[in-house]
This record gives structure tokens, C-alpha cells and sequence, in this order.
């Protein structure tokens, strides 16, 4: 494993070339493919995305890459020219000519905001509960068009959003940037999912009029962040 620092004006980047996957973080997209049952290894990092899923499950919890992508402004896991990023993307432009092309192997890049005023205890309180166990997680429903393939419109990507989330007991469903859901989408999450899966809790978050309007529909008594 390599690193390297890059300081440019009130940002700090760091380089992780990680030539054994896991040295640090315990992923593999085609292998948590593979243990999923998933279509691709775009399916994977948006399973990943969620937390609590790894390529190895006896020796890691599956909470290294999401924490650690919560902590930074920007984190980004290049590996062989599939993208696993969480972030504000205008961070990383001040620093994009660092980016390789056709990488063989795994980079990992954390940018730091000097500024911030974030803290880890922060971060960490905003997905555990009282007794410090890992139960909340957000999705960005957007990234399911990107990393799935469909819009917001049928049952299936619903299920597909959905899956393997029983494990938390509170998600965020993120609809900033979503224009639009379709009806039958709204029902199974709101409706369906909400039915056979009354231990949790999904709270929808930065919607547009219209996606509020869609949610309601299906449930006018729903709460709303």
C-alpha cells in the first residue's frame, strides 16, 4: 500500500494505492456480487452504499467504507474503473488531474474540507442509537438510476432499493435530486414494504413538490423530514 498527501488552498487530499484488496477495507465488488445474488457490480456498490456489507463477513462488520465515507467531504474508491463516491463531486475537481486512468488495481481518495466544522462523534451519532449500535442508514434514491439502470417508476426498483435492509431499524430515503416517482414505486416503499416491515422505520427527506405529492397519496399521515 502507497500513500500520498496533496494540499491545495483550504483542501487536504489523501492517495491510498492499495495493491490487495482489503488491506484497508474489506470489498470486492464481484465477490459481494457474487455473495448477493446481484446483477452486476453496480448492483454491488449500491448495496454497498447502504453499509453493513462486505466481501467478508467473518472478519469485517461492513462498516468501514460507509463510515469512512461519512467523515470526508469527499471519498471516492476507484478500482478497476468501477466508481464507488460519496460526497460533494465539486471537491474532488480541484483535484481531478490526480485521478489515473485505467487503473489496475484499487485507489482510494479522501478530501478534507480544513474548514469544516464536522466532527467523527457527529457522524457517528447520526447512524447509531443509544447504545452505540449501527441501525440507521441513508440511501440517495437518485444513484439507483445511475448504479441500476431505472427510473423511479415500477415496484421493482423499489424491492431492488430495498433489499437487504432489514438489518437497520431507521432509514433515510434522500430524494434530493429526484424529479419524479411513479405511483407504483411510492406504494410499494410507503405501502407494501411499510406493511410486512412494521419493525422499521423509513423516513423519506429533501423532496420536491411532486415527489411529496406521489408519498402522500399513498400515505397522507406519513411523517416527513
Amino acid at each position: 500500500m502507497k500513500s500520498r498527501g496533496i494540499i491545495k488552498k483550504n483542501l487536504l487530499l489523501l492517495i491510498l494505492s492499495v495493491s490487495a484488496l482489503g488491506t484497508i477495507f474489506a470489498f470486492d465488488y464481484k465477490k459481494i456480487k457474487k455473495n448477493y445474488n446481484l446483477k452486476n457490480e453496480n448492483e454491488a456498490i449500491f448495496e454497498l452504499k447502504k453499509g453493513k456489507i462486505t466481501s467478508d463477513p467473518e472478519n469485517h462488520s461492513g462498516e468501514g467504507i460507509f463510515f469512512s465515507s461519512k467523515v470526508v467531504d469527499y471519498f471516492l474508491i476507484d478500482s478497476y474503473n468501477k466508481n464507488f463516491y460519496s460526497g460533494n463531486k465539486d471537491y474532488f475537481y480541484h483535484f481531478e488531474h490526480n485521478k489515473k486512468e485505467n487503473i489496475k488495481g484499487t485507489l482510494v481518495y479522501f478530501i478534507i474540507d480544513k474548514n469544516t466544522n464536522r466532527t467523527t462523534k457527529e457522524v457517528f451519532d447520526s447512524y447509531t442509537d443509544d447504545d452505540y449500535v449501527f441501525n440507521k442508514t441513508e440511501i440517495t434514491v437518485h444513484l439507483a438510476e445511475e448504479y441500476l439502470g431505472e427510473h423511479l417508476i415500477s415496484r421493482s426498483i423499489a424491492r431492488r432499493i430495498l433489499s437487504n435492509i432489514e438489518k437497520f431499524k431507521v432509514i433515510f430515503l434522500d430524494f434530493n435530486g429526484v424529479k419524479t416517482i411513479g405511483q407504483a414505486f411510492a406504494d410499494e416503499i410507503f405501502r407494501v414494504f411499510r406493511n410486512k416491515h412494521k419493525e422499521i422505520t423509513i423516513l423519506p427527506i429533501n423532496m420536491n413538490e411532486e415527489v411529496k405529492f406521489m408519498i402522500k397519496r399513498v400515505d397522507k399521515n406519513i411523517v416527513m423530514e
